[in-house]
């Protein structure tokens, strides 16, 4: 029996062990190294063989593999088709039997080759290796190649491609939205910076209601200064309800901001780089500098700002309410100018929309589409930092009938719905409809703002009566009727009538006939009461009345020629 040994001297058997851990390790790595490679050259062999053409005997190999077009060919060479449910995939096939046929083991639609599922998506891709749009790819393809669905696959495929969608044109302008029509003064005004003009920048104000502007003069265009040429502008008129502006840094600015909240004053932004959703102060801005432009040579840049202003505040306006000038609805009366040294004229008040008549023009002259967007819903947002330039996003927000809050590579930015195009963003199934753009229903019109029209008869509605001195003599030849209606001329006539009739105060041009019923009658008179009517206050007309040559019956007269 061998004698007892401590562990410490069997050294060389734990080296042993230790050693078959140790080999074991380098076995596993050696595995994982080996298994690397494989993979590497499988992917390589893939990718070259990915960019290989597809021949005739890649396909009819791929036909016999797929089990819908080796089912489908069994049917063809046998002539026999049993009944096939429309859910079935064979059911596409099953409707074109007539058509189909098979050559060397390939399967014909007429003259097109049918492509298995597993050699499709290689062939969509040699379809737009040189990105040729949706129309070009569906004819290049009607002339080789066919599968059920190929026309919807090809346009999710140039939908989702972010070359084509990059370089694409514009989208077709969507219908225009005009601002809700303002009913009083400063219920919402629009500010705009023009300039620099020689040096100087211009603040541009303009009422939306009346279309009252001011032009403010100014070297600097900080948020503070803003406020400085703001402020006296509201201490005269009042602070508005709404102030529209682009996004400038003076407008976007926490100073500015917290001074419209201090005054209760909502404060919207158009989107950036859509100067057409504050059309009013664009508008203006241009017809101010050309008017700069026509004066300056006959008066100083102040002289000719102030001149300006004058006659546009005093000139009927056509998109105002009654087409009546800025100064007549701003501040409800006329400006008092050098032409009224002549005799003014009243226009009458066009009662059509304005705001329709611009968006029928608008929608109709650009072929616009109205288009709308969900939150979640994946668009192509318009990147200004580069040239035609779409890139993809999210719709995170709807802050307005066409402009919306989109996440886009981390950042959140504000477009108008004309910056923004529709994406897939997942691959679409072959029986997805979704796929085409469709119109949608356009919204109904903003209701517009209609005044009633002014009276076009010299008559107007009575009002209570008053003691009248009788300066006109109305000697009525049998029964006159005067209805309540009726206002009486301001200049004085009189009728002979036969003398055996009594006489008859007339009420004169400045005084109204009360709201009764009164019958003259030979020589007496009788007054009959009429219910009482609200008497809105009119304009009067300036025409002399004259009385109706009446026919007076004479029987000793043959003719009244």
């Amino acid at each position: 029996m061998q004698a007892y040994r401590n562990t410490s001297s069997f050294g060389q058997a734990d080296a042993l062990s230790r050693l078959i851990e140790v080999n074991k390790q380098n076995l596993e790595e050696e595995d994982r190294v080996i298994a690397s490679v494989e993979a590497e050259v499988d992917a390589e062999h893939h990718g070259i063989t990915r960019h290989l053409p597809i021949t005739a005997a890649n396909i009819g190999k791929a036909t016999q593999s797929d089990p819908i077009t080796a089912a489908v060919i069994q049917y063809v060479q046998q002539g026999n088709w049993p009944k096939i449910d429309k859910s079935s995939p064979i059911f596409p096939f099953y409707s074109r039997r007539e058509s189909l046929s098979i050559v060397n083991g390939t399967l014909m639609f007429g003259h097109r080759i049918v492509i298995p599922a597993q050699l499709r998506q290689r062939v969509k891709t040699t379809l737009h290796k040189t990105h040729p749009g949706q129309q070009r790819m569906k004819q290049l393809a009607r002339s080789y190649i066919y599968w059920p669905h190929i026309d919807s696959e090809i346009e999710s495929l140039v939908r989702n491609c972010h070359d084509c969608q990059a370089a694409a044109k514009n989208p077709v302008k969507t219908t225009l939205q005009p601002w809700p029509t303002a009913s009083i003064p400063l219920e919402r005004i629009h500010i705009d910076y023009a300039g620099p003009i020689d040096g100087t920048y211009y603040l541009v104000f303009v009422d939306a209601f009346s279309k009252w502007p001011e032009i403010l003069p100014t070297r600097t265009i900080t948020a503070s200064r803003t406020i400085e040429l703001l402020t006296p502008i509201f201490a005269r008129y009042g602070n508005p309800q709404t102030l529209v502006s682009d996004n400038g840094t003076q407008f976007v600015s926490s100073t500015f901001q917290q001074f419209c909240a201090s005054r209760g004053i909502k404060h919207l932004r158009s989107p950036p780089f859509h100067p057409q959703s504050n059309g009013q102060a664009e508008r203006f801005v241009d017809t101010f500098k050309r008017a700069l432009v026509k004066l300056k040579r006959e008066e100083t840049t102040q002289e000719a700002l102030q001149t300006f202003l004058m006659a546009y505040r005093s000139t009927p306006c056509a998109s105002s309410p009654g087409q009546l000038s800025p100064a007549e609805n701003f501040l409800k009366r006329k400006m008092r100018t050098i032409m009224d040294l002549m005799l003014p004229t009243h226009l009458p008040i066009d009662t059509s929309s304005k705001s329709d008549k611009m968006k029928q023009q608008f929608d109709r002259h650009h072929g616009a589409k109205w288009r709308c967007y969900s939150v979640g819903d994946p668009v192509f947002v318009k990147d200004y930092r580069s040239p035609n330039t779409w890139l993809p996003g999210i719709v995170i927000a709807r802050s307005g009938s066409v402009k919306y809050t989109v996440r886009c590579n981390g950042l959140e930015w504000i477009r108008h719905v004309y910056q923004l195009r529709r994406r897939d963003h997942l691959p679409s199934s072959s029986h997805l409809l979704d796929c085409f753009d469709l119109p949608t229903t356009p919204p109904p019109p903003s209701d517009a703002f209609i005044l009633p029209t002014s009276p076009s008869l010299d008559c107007f509605p009575p009002s209570p009566c008053q003691d009248v001195p009788s300066t006109t003599t109305l000697v009525p030849r049998t029964t006159t009727s005067l209805p309540s209606t009726t206002t009486c001329p301001p200049s004085t006539t009189t009728i002979a009538l036969p003398p055996s009739t009594t006489t008859t105060a007339l009420l004169p041009r400045t005084t109204t006939l009360p709201p009764s019923t009164t019958t003259v009658t030979g020589s007496s008179s009788s007054l009959m009461p009429a219910p009482q009517a609200a008497a809105p206050t009119l304009r009067r007309s300036s025409r002399t009345v004259r009385a109706p040559a009446q026919l007076e019956m004479d029987p000793s007269r043959s003719t009244y020629r």
